[in-house]
């Protein structure tokens, strides 16, 4: 554990295109896990409303768009139940904009507040982070605001494959979790991913030490 906080982080999207491009993606769930150097953890999950008009349909197969997306098809229950799930006893932190179309203001200060100062976990982090920077954007928060997290993200497939010696790329996420035995959930889960890179980086990181 450092004595910085630390963010696992995962994003679900309308596609793959730069979100600051005209027809660029838009961010419809964020997710992560927020653990303190105190041991305490924050567990979030946020879904916002999406323009479809550039969506890219096999994006949203992939990221479960129709079935997860509470403003087409799943219940704000079955989300808060599977919060509360990976949550645990650590506080869980659900926000759907449609149920509280005020308060957008309160979920980018919520949201800003929780990675700040982090040091971001995943899987490709860049991605997410990039995402959540643009959603800040759009809030028109100042420009030295929009990052708020540890300058150097915490990417699972370098980490992982260097601590095991291996060349290259390295192997895809599956075969890289039964390297350490961490079970993969479904992909493109946002907060099972969210939950899985944390556990990744937990195994990583005692791998680091049995080395030592």
């Amino acid at each position: 554990m450092t004595d910085r906080p630390i963010v696992a982080l995962d994003t679900e999207t309308t596609s793959l295109v730069p979100p600051y491009h005209p027809q660029g993606r838009e961010t419809w769930e964020v997710a992560g896990i927020r653990l303190d150097p105190d041991g305490a953890t924050t567990t979030f999950l946020f879904h916002l409303p999406v323009d479809l008009t550039y969506a890219d349909p096999e994006a949203l197969r992939i990221g479960g768009y129709w079935q997860r997306s509470p403003f087409e098809r799943a219940s704000t229950r079955d989300h808060e139940k599977a919060l509360k799930a990976v949550a645990g006893d650590g506080e869980a932190v659900y926000w759907k904009a449609e149920r509280d179309p005020y308060y957008r203001e309160w979920f980018i200060d919520r949201l800003w507040g929780l990675l700040r100062g982090a040091i971001v976990v995943g899987s490709n982090p860049g991605f997410d982070m990039v995402n959540v920077s643009h959603l800040f954007t759009q809030a028109k928060m100042p420009g030295h605001l929009v990052e708020p997290w540890h300058y150097k993200p915490y990417d699972i497939a370098p980490q992982g494959t260097a601590v095991r010696g291996i060349a290259g790329t390295g192997p895809s996420t599956v075969d890289l979790s039964t390297l350490f035995g961490i079970a993969r959930p479904t992909e493109h889960t946002a907060l099972d991913d969210a939950a899985w890179a944390l556990a990744m980086h937990d195994a990583i990181e005692a791998a680091k030490q049995d080395r030592r």
